[in-house]
């Protein structure tokens, strides 16, 4: 975002893709100090209802001119018709079957299955579509930035790279576990 601000004075878009509470974007809207125009999407309404209630809290401490839309939508199905500077997505991750050996138990109850578990069967096609969408809503110099499942990034990333990206690139987390790409 910092990059872009040096190339121009308009107002830059950004996309969460999978928003949850609204911590990532809301946190986008908190430390970066120009205006912002910020769209959160789920499938969810109760997760969008609590990132309305996150954003109603703390929009005090974002840049008084920014603005933050939340809209129900798979992926980017509801709003195909936009484009963005930067995308950012905390999606679901995790092989229902092949990786839930691996969830921590509190997780596996507490945190809702349909943001962290997709089908092993569907695992790679409903990437394909992702990365279709994200790559048709960037702007050309855009940046998406998500996070993924550690043994399956490097696929991910070559499954990325057939959609034309620039560049994709695997990036560690504080672990040194490939965690974003």
């Amino acid at each position: 975002l910092k990059l872009w601000t040096k190339k121009t004075d308009e107002t830059l878009s950004v996309l969460d893709v999978g928003t949850g509470s609204g911590c990532l974007i809301i946190s986008i809207l908190r430390d970066y100090e120009f205006p912002l125009h910020a769209i959160g999407v789920d499938t969810s309404l109760q997760a969008l209802k609590q990132a309305k209630q996150n954003w109603f809290r703390l929009r005090f401490t974002a840049n008084a001119h920014s603005e933050l839309h939340l809209i129900q939508s798979d992926l980017l199905n509801e709003i195909s018709d936009r484009h963005f500077h930067v995308i950012v997505s905390n999606p679901p991750y995790i092989m229902e079957t092949a990786d839930r050996k691996n969830v921590h138990a509190q997780v596996d109850r507490f945190e809702p299955h349909q943001a962290l578990y997709l089908s092993d069967s569907d695992y790679f096609s409903w990437y394909k579509n992702f990365f279709k969408q994200i790559h048709k809503a960037l702007y050309e110099e855009g940046v998406c930035v998500m996070e993924g499942h550690d043994e399956h990034l490097a696929t991910l990333a070559e499954i990325a790279k057939q959609f034309a990206f620039k560049s994709v690139k695997i990036i560690k987390d504080y672990n040194n576990f490939d965690r974003y790409l």
